[in-house]
C-alpha cells in the first residue's frame, strides 16, 4: 500500500510540473525555452516504403523571383519545397529538434485568396501526428510563414487551405548525425 502511495504521489507531482501538459507540448514549450537538442540518430523509415515525395511544378507565386522549387495549385495557393522534397534535420541545417523526438521546420507559403490559413497532414508510412504555428500579421493575402511540426521521421502528407482552396505535397522528414 506504501509503495502505491509513493507512485501516486510521484505521478501527481510529476503532473503538477507539467501543468498537465502533453508530451508535445511540453516538447514545443523546450523548442521555444532554446533547449538544446539531443545527438542526433539516423533512423530507418518503414521497411519497403518508399515515400512518394510531390516534385515541385515551378509554379511560382505572383511578384516572385522565378524558382524550379516553388509549387503551386494553378493560381491560388503556393509554397517552396526544402531539396529533393526532404525536410533533413542535423547539426547544420535549419529546424529545431526537441528532447522527444518532435521536429519543427520553418515553412513559407503565398496565398492569393482571403480567409483563414490552415494547415493540415498524416503520415504516410506509420503512425504520427503533423501540427502547425501559423503566426497572425501577414495578412489576409500573400506571403505567409508557418511552422510545420512534425512528430517524427517519416513520410509526410501536408495540405495548405484557405476556403475550398487547398494545395497537398508529400515529403520526407529525416535525422541525419
Amino acid at each position: 500500500m506504501r509503495v502505491v502511495l509513493v507512485v501516486a504521489a510521484v505521478g501527481l507531482f510529476a503532473l503538477a510540473c507539467t501543468g498537465g501538459a502533453s508530451e508535445d507540448e511540453q516538447s514545443a514549450a523546450q523548442l521555444d525555452a532554446g533547449v538544446p537538442a539531443p545527438d542526433f540518430v539516423a533512423l530507418s523509415g518503414s521497411a519497403g516504403f518508399e515515400c512518394p515525395v510531390t516534385i515541385p511544378n515551378g509554379a511560382t507565386p505572383p511578384g516572385e523571383k522565378q524558382s524550379d522549387g516553388h509549387h503551386g495549385n494553378g493560381g491560388t495557393i503556393w509554397t517552396g519545397f526544402w531539396p529533393d522534397g526532404r525536410v533533413i534535420f542535423s547539426r547544420s541545417d535549419p529546424g529545431a529538434i526537441s528532447y522527444a523526438g518532435v521536429m519543427s521546420m520553418k515553412w513559407w507559403w503565398w496565398r492569393a485568396v482571403p480567409g483563414e490559413f490552415r494547415i493540415e497532414g498524416q503520415r504516410l508510412d506509420g503512425a504520427g501526428i503533423l501540427d502547425a504555428w501559423i503566426p497572425d500579421g501577414y495578412g489576409e493575402t500573400g506571403f505567409q510563414v508557418a511552422t510545420l511540426i512534425f512528430s517524427g521521421e517519416g513520410c509526410w502528407e501536408v495540405t495548405g487551405s484557405v476556403g475550398s482552396e487547398s494545395l497537398t505535397f508529400v515529403t520526407e522528414v529525416v535525422i541525419v548525425p
